[in-house]
């Protein structure tokens, strides 16, 4: 236990040198963006501007700190100083290397001359960290807490990568009819270099960057994809190879020019099932299908492929994604892990039928010949941001899928009866929940995995996203209104939906939305008001975009939501998107009953949980947590953290007293008993 106390405090004195630095790299102000002078309220922040510090050495420790949430604080002591920092918001930092997740943090610094001595503020300000409570950027101002009016003696950022990403099987397996996505294809022969900008004139050099901004990309053929049973209804394809099964088989659909019936193409680009033993989990690529009902030759018409043994015969399992079980919270994969089926030995994989009407030639052969591998297979690249063509920006993981064998046209597989070749590249940019958020495809035969300066195929996705911010525009005592940014291409959103709660929706689901209580929310285009609201209460609230689909094969229509934010999480596991923002409603009262049964559990790891007994008090907006090292004088106490309407509240914080009070619109109520 001593030993974790000195780390901790090791790690935050860096920090505090370091948040010190901060006034040496910028003069009084000169040049900061407002998002740095005034960041609160926001799920995005202009920092493009800020200077590099001239050191910056400091983490704090994610397994001592955690991730600051909203409305959540921690004490850091470090003996003759310490940081009380209170979480205010997430989002996304544009710095100039580029964007970030970002938990936006209040700092206060305070120091004290001896031991016992009154803590005294001498800095107070913001810090930008990430998800791994690395310091991202920070602006400080001399003075007392909440004295913004001089100007800031500075601020900077660190010069950082991306922090690393993992992709659980859960986050990818969805399930039929669960979401769907948006995209644009544009077209066979497009040039590598017209995909991001800047741009890069092989696929190689796209691979090695890190910052792929696809955004210019806003026309082409429209593509919807989904995921959805395996019905005749679906798939012309229903009772071919591979397509029937257990429960639990999905089919990954693609539809494009889904709105204009003459130019619709539909590919079912797989059949999958999961598999898992104690050591790994594994998604099956079990069958496919391009240009389903579609005549023609190969690569034109309607093409199979099948990797189950059925019938007709034994064929090599393909693992289209392979995740091993690596924590305690279950299977992913990172970069630098690969995985393939055996070579194909003169396998039966290729069909040329359309719905399965025969035709001359149509069960084709694979197997490796020259410098083809006879394999197909795939593997996780690398770890950077893409920016898509709705404005939306992610952290994603750049994975390889490839297929790379000769074809033959009878069983024997001689070169007298080879008909093609195929060495086929899928690069796909995933975001943990959203799946390929971007993908691009080679041609069906390049010569290697990098040389290659055009694509024959592209999905780079536009949505379904929520929006990209959101502002309060006004409050009164039983509403609050709302306006959205939905993005740069919102025309697949037929509608939205909102959601609201006295807690944050990054630690529990929301308790009200729009559906469930229709009654008190009035939409105006991307706005909204919520009424019959408490007066003087917090709110955190978010909004989803919502579209219908109709689907060209069966012609049901079902209506879909993009993710809640930040209720589900991508990047890192403990990480969200921004569009939660915290809203008040006007006037209120202050309660008068007290609060009692204050009670503080020990749990793993040094964390502390408080509870209490709640209160029926009519002005009741939510709790305050308060902290001293001396319970006999009213002038030590200051708040630990503010929460909802909550009875529990874990944290670290570093006193020896606590007492909790209730809090109103206008103030708080009286002292509890307090519990040390």
């Amino acid at each position: 236990m001593q030993a974790r106390k000195i780390a901790v405090g090791t790690q935050s004195r860096a920090l505090l040198v370091c948040l010190a630095l901060t006034a040496q790299a910028l003069a009084a102000g000169a040049g900061l963006p407002p998002d740095a002078l005034s960041p609160e309220g926001r799920t995005r922040w202009d920092l493009a501007a800020l200077s590099a510090a001239g050191s910056w050495e400091a983490d704090l420790p994610p397994a001592a700190l955690a991730i600051l949430r909203p409305g959540e604080s921690r004490i850091v002591d470090l003996g003759e100083a310490r940081l009380l920092m209170a979480g205010r918001g997430v989002g996304w930092a544009d710095l100039p290397i580029g964007p970030r997740e970002a938990t936006l943090v209040r700092v206060t610094v305070e120091r004290r001359g001896t031991a016992g001595a009154a803590w005294e503020p001498a800095r107070h300000g913001y810090a930008w960290l990430d998800g791994d409570a690395r310091l991202l950027a920070s602006v400080l101002w001399d003075g007392a807490p909440g004295d913004w009016s001089a100007p800031p003696e500075g601020a900077s950022f660190a010069p950082d990568g991306v922090a690393d990403l993992r992709i659980y099987s859960t986050e990818i397996a969805t399930g039929p009819y669960y979401d769907i996505s948006y995209g644009w294809d544009r077209g066979k022969g497009t040039a590598v270099s017209a995909l991001t900008t800047p741009g890069y004139a092989t696929a190689g050099e796209l691979v090695a960057a890190s910052y792929w901004d696809f955004s210019a990309n806003t026309t082409g053929t429209e593509v919807a994809e989904s995921q959805s049973e395996i019905t005749a209804a679906e798939t012309c394809n229903l009772n071919r190879c591979g397509y029937t099964g257990a429960a639990g088989w999905s089919l990954q659909r693609t539809d494009k020019s889904f709105d204009n019936t003459a130019n619709l193409r539909k590919d079912n680009q797989s059949v999958q099932f999961d598999t898992s033993d104690p050591t790994k989990r594994i998604l099956w690529l079990r069958a496919g299908r391009q240009n389903e009902g579609k005549t023609g030759a190969f690569g034109t018409g309607e093409t199979g492929y099948c990797f189950t043994t059925d019938g007709s015969g034994t064929r090599t399992p393909v693992p289209l994604y392979l995740f091993g079980h690596q924590d305690a919270k279950g299977f992913y994969f990172v970069p630098g892990d690969e995985w393939a089926g055996g070579p194909f030995n003169c396998e039966q994989n290729v069909f040329n039928q359309t719905c399965g009407a025969p035709n001359l030639f149509d069960k084709l052969y694979t197997k490796a010949c020259g410098t083809h591998s006879g394999k197909q297979g795939a593997g996780a690249v690398k770890n950077g941001v893409v920016k898509l063509p709705s404005g939306h920006t992610f952290n994603a993981m750049l994975v390889k899928v490839y297929a790379d064998f000769c074809v033959y046209s009878i069983a024997g597989c001689s070169a007298l009866f080879k008909v093609d070749e195929v060495r086929t590249l899928n690069y796909q940019w995933m975001v943990p929940h959203l799946g390929t958020v971007a993908r691009i495809r080679s041609g069906q035969n390049v010569p290697d995995e990098s040389s290659w300066t055009t694509v024959d195929e592209t999905n780079i996705k536009f949505g379904l996203y929520p929006p990209l911010s959101i502002t309060v525009t006004g409050q009164t005592n039983s509403s609050i209104t709302l306006s959205w940014d939905p993005g740069l291409l919102p025309g697949r959103i037929n509608r939205y939906k909102v959601y609201w709660d006295t807690d944050s929706g990054s630690a529990g689901s929301y308790a009200f939305n729009s559906q469930s209580h229709p009654g008190q929310v009035t939409f105006n285009g991307t706005s909204a008001t919520i009424g019959g609201l408490a007066p003087g209460t917090s709110y955190y609230v978010t909004v989803t975009a919502l579209s219908d689909f109709r689907n060209p094969s069966t012609g049901v229509t079902r209506t879909y939501e993009s993710l809640v934010y930040p209720t589900q999480v991508f990047g890192d596991p403990d990480r969200v998107y921004p569009v939660e923002v915290l809203a008040t409603t006007a006037g209120g009262c202050t309660p008068t009953q007290e609060v009692q049964g204050l009670r503080i559990t020990r749990l793993a790891g040094g964390t502390l949980r408080f509870c209490w007994n709640a209160l029926a008090d009519p002005c009741l907006a939510g709790y305050r947590l308060l902290g001293s090292d001396d319970a006999a004088s009213a002038a030590g106490w200051s708040t630990v953290a503010d929460v909802g309407n909550v009875t529990c509240w874990e944290g670290t914080p570093s006193s020896r007293n606590y007492l909790v009070q209730a809090r109103g619109g206008t103030g708080t109520g009286p002292w509890g008993h307090y519990d040390r």
